[in-house]
């Protein structure tokens, strides 16, 4: 560690109100700042490299605190942040000169955060309870239910993995309550799912077959819970907020030539325009960023954003090459599907330039663990497989109140409870399969609308889904993309 001395850098506060510093050097994150205050000075730890210019917190700063500057606001923080943080563009924002932000109508939390369904979670704890679950949910509309093979026979950060995901998809938002039904002898508690749904305040019940007496019981007691959960939930309205409150989660399966071409791109545009106003993208499919890992970095908001997402990327690249190298046959090696080939895709490189597209132009705020939830706003990494399930999964989990899923080749699938919005660039696809498929961004491909045309109709679809418009998927029942990771 480097001497006192040697690392002592400078700030300036320039009016006595400001919570924030000019920084009057480079900064580099663990310098040591002295932080001139008039004729006195305080002493702060840097937390991240913050350039020459830069703005310094000399406090803690709350998410929607003022920033002050010259004594005067000269914006808000999207998020919270730790005295001795890097204040920028990327975290603050200010309001004066543009117009009002969008807003939708959604469901006010009592953790603070707002929903856009407002449906009560049936969650086994453990696969043996699933079908008490699902005899639950069949009988109470207003719910849903999530299958899974998970809870037991696990280990290690496989379980923990496992424990965290089910407790983070109990605390999505768009969930005004949960039932928690465990068996009551599995290695995942259903009380230790329940303990972690609690903060959220949300309306809880756990149902134990063993302790009930069988399953009948039990499923009778999680019916009345239910029950009365729905009714509660009925009572409350929707209620305007700003679009700074949603969070989307990006995915695509089944593509072809026209998702990295349209698809994908005028996603991009619509994920960027919601970033802009203060709400949150989650990219993912790592498997399917591979060769993108610089390109990605270089649009990091910091040096320790850009390593994370190299080291993300990479290690799934080291984890695929061992997969393949001891597989005992070659046609399983295949780092893209038959219907990726079929649709003009050559390799896992143009797959992943194409697929990047998805995530805009936007800044990367951070990289999230799988089953984790960032603790501020923007753009993200999540650190996940390419399975479409598992990928849905861990956006949910995050938070994400809605999943944007480009396809080329055509998909009927959705996720319980987090609306699932279906696009396509290629029209023909949309022709066979128009009653899946809730956008038909194949019309740039025909010359009927522009690339930025399109990204504002799936903008604008964002804001009618979080208001309440149902994606077909809804509408036809599907919910398929729930499954949680598996680690070996």
């Amino acid at each position: 560690m480097k001497s006192l001395a040697a690392k002592q850098k400078s700030a300036l506060v320039i009016d006595s109100k400001d919570n924030v510093a000019v920084a009057l050097t480079d900064l580099i994150k663990e310098d040591i700042c002295s932080v001139r205050i008039g004729e006195n000075a305080i002493i702060i730890e840097v937390l991240e490299d913050i350039p020459f210019g830069h703005k310094i917190a000399v406090k803690d700063l709350a998410a929607d605190e003022e920033v002050l500057k010259y004594g005067e606001e000269i914006g808000r923080m999207h998020a919270p942040i730790k005295k001795g943080g890097w204040v920028h563009n990327h975290n603050m924002f200010c309001e004066r000169g543009k117009k009002v932000a969008d807003t939708f109508w959604g469901y006010s939390r009592k953790s603070g955060k707002v929903g856009i369904r407002n449906q009560i979670a049936i969650i086994p704890s453990v696969f043996c309870s699933a079908k008490v679950a699902e005899r639950i949910a069949y009988q109470v509309p207003g719910t849903v239910y999530f299958r899974h093979p998970v809870g037991c026979s696990q280990v290690g950060e496989d379980l923990e993995v496992t424990a965290k995901t089910l407790i983070a998809i109990g605390n999505n938002p768009n969930f005004a309550g949960v039932v928690v039904v465990g068996l009551g002898c599995e290695r995942f508690s259903p009380y230790e799912l329940a303990e972690g749904i609690a903060p959220s305040q949300k309306m809880l019940e756990t149902v134990v077959i063993q302790k009930e007496g069988d399953s009948i019981a039990a499923i009778q007691k999680g019916v009345k819970a239910a029950r009365e959960m729905v009714q509660m939930a009925s009572r409350q309205s929707r209620e305007v907020f700003p679009v700074s409150e949603l969070m989307i989660g990006l995915n695509c399966g089944g593509s072809d030539m026209t998702s990295g071409l349209i698809a994908n791109p005028a996603l991009g545009y619509a994920s960027d325009k919601l970033v802009a106003q203060g709400g949150s993208s989650i990219l993912s499919e790592i498997t399917e960023l591979i060769g993108t890992e610089e390109i990605l970095a270089r649009r990091a908001i910091n040096n320790e954003v850009a390593e994370l997402i190299r080291k993300t990327i990479y290690r799934t690249e080291e984890k695929l090459r061992k997969q393949t190298q001891q597989s005992s046959n070659q046609e399983r090696t295949h780092l893209i599907s038959k219907g990726n080939y079929d649709g003009g895709l050559s390799s896992v490189v143009e797959k992943s330039l194409g697929s990047m597209k998805k995530s805009g132009n936007a800044p990367f705020s951070g990289v999230i663990p799988y089953g984790h939830q960032p603790n501020k706003k923007g753009l993200f990494l999540l650190d996940s497989p390419g399975h479409d399930g598992e990928v849905s999964t861990g956006e949910a989990a995050a938070g994400a109140h809605m999943i944007l899923f480009p396809t080329g080749r055509g998909t009927p699938t959705g996720f319980p409870g987090v609306p699932v919005i279906k696009i396509t660039g290629n029209p023909k696809t949309y022709e066979k399969m128009k009653e899946n498929i809730d956008i038909n961004a194949g019309t740039v491909l025909e010359g009927r609308k522009t690339l930025e045309q399109a990204g504002e109709e799936i903008y604008q679809e964002i804001i009618e889904v979080a208001s309440g418009k149902q994606v077909k998927a809804e509408v036809l029942g599907h919910d398929e993309q729930f499954c949680v990771t598996r680690l070996p």
